[in-house]
């Protein structure tokens, strides 16, 4: 499961330079997690390894719950993520004795 963003990163811009990310949701550690991708300008081919941005490894708080509804947002300098949270109650109850 993917979920991708592309993103011009404006502060990293140089007077030659423009660099471009790809941002996506990725199971690739067992969770769902937030992924980046430096890219090359010209070619848009990876440039350099995967980096983790956001890791979401707790059960209680999810990225893409249900699946396929991860969302992200990238703007300059933000990134907004859609996490939800799972959480529950057990109740034990004694029936009365008559």
């Amino acid at each position: 499961m993917r979920i991708i963003f592309w993103a011009r990163r404006h502060g990293l811009r140089t007077a030659t330079v423009c660099i471009i990310f790809l941002y996506y949701l990725s199971e690739r550690d067992g969770f769902c997690c937030v992924w980046v991708q430096k890219l090359d300008l010209k070619t848009k081919k990876p440039d350099g390894d995967i980096q983790a941005v956001y890791h979401a490894h707790q059960a209680r708080f999810r990225l893409n719950f249900p699946p396929g509804s991860g969302t992200l947002a990238v703007a300059k300098n933000k990134l907004a993520l859609w996490v939800g949270e799972t959480t529950g109650n057990i109740y034990v109850a004694t029936p009365k004795k008559k």
